[in-house]
């Protein structure tokens, strides 16, 4: 994960949107990566936008109230989190590691991982643009529906189990 750059890009997006908030989900170590995080957050004055939930189960609740999914990554394989965003049906913004890419199927919803200057600009193009937001929100949606969904895996289970039976 790369949560310090989309900090650096949520800065500059906040330029922006200043009413925007930005809410982190998920396992937090409490390492020194952690405590990097948590003091840029205090020296940059984003306390009152940056909200650090931990652990939580009820992913497709918040999800449900997200206007949109960001994952900034230094390295993926195929991140879980993309996928939840595409049945939560959100647009995305993502950094162009592992699977993603070839997960989100659109190119205004993918840039250059290490890079918070263009996640913030494709942050705020996507924003300012409904058509763009709802053609990610669709190859999403459509990518992971017919490639990750339940039903799919299912179905291939069932293939290989009487290919191979």
């Amino acid at each position: 994960k790369d949560h310090l750059n989309l900090l650096k890009a949520f800065l500059i997006f906040r330029k922006e949107f200043p009413d925007w908030t930005l809410h982190l989900v998920g396992k937090e170590y409490n390492d020194s990566y952690s405590k990097e995080l948590k003091y840029f957050i205090e020296k940059q004055q984003l306390k009152e936008h940056v909200f650090l939930y931990g652990v939580q189960s009820d992913i497709a609740y918040i999800l449900s109230q997200a206007s949109i999914g960001v994952l900034s990554s230094k390295s993926e394989g195929l991140p879980i989190s993309l996928l939840e965003y595409g049945l939560a049906n959100l647009p995305v913004l993502v950094t162009d590691v592992g699977e993603c890419k070839n997960v989100v199927h659109n190119t205004n919803a993918v840039v250059q991982s290490r890079n918070s200057i263009q996640f913030a600009a494709a942050l705020v193009a996507i924003i300012r643009d409904e058509e763009i937001k709802e053609q990610i929100k669709k190859d999403l949606n459509t990518s992971v529906l017919e490639n990750f969904s339940k039903e799919k895996i299912i179905k291939e289970i069932i293939y290989m189990y009487n290919q191979f039976c």
